[in-house]
């Protein structure tokens, strides 16, 4: 049981960490908005994998499926936390310069519209 959660772990960190929405919207909260906004929202993103959990508890299901679920969240949790953190930090630094900070309040609707575009680009 051991070696299965520790392989479960590897395999959440690993998607975790893979870019996708997640990883930019906290990185753009960080660097367009600050620390504290990246890491609140590293927050509210986890907390809806509790919801989840919760709900699934109230089903029918078994308790190993909770305990992965909490697992994932944790590990979540922290990787999030430390992105909006360093992204954060990365934000001040560029910001302080005006004519990059200009730049930069661009960042998140540039990166939602490629994200989006490539959505209705995928083939199907």
């Amino acid at each position: 049981m051991t070696t299965t959660l520790l392989l479960f772990l590897g395999a959440s960190i690993a998607l975790t960490i893979t870019p996708g929405p997640d990883n930019l919207f906290v990185i753009t909260q960080g660097i367009s908005r600050g620390r504290k906004a990246a890491i609140i929202t590293a927050w509210g993103m986890c907390s809806g994998i509790t919801v989840h959990t919760v709900a699934a508890a109230a089903g029918r299901i078994g308790f190993q499926m909770i305990v992965l679920d909490l697992i994932f969240m944790v590990q979540a949790l922290i990787i999030f936390t430390l992105i909006g953190f360093f992204s954060g930090s990365a934000g001040e630094i560029v910001l302080r310069r005006p004519p990059v900070a200009r730049y930069f309040s661009w960042l998140p609707a540039g990166i939602f519209a490629s994200l989006g575009l490539r959505l209705v680009l995928i083939e199907r």
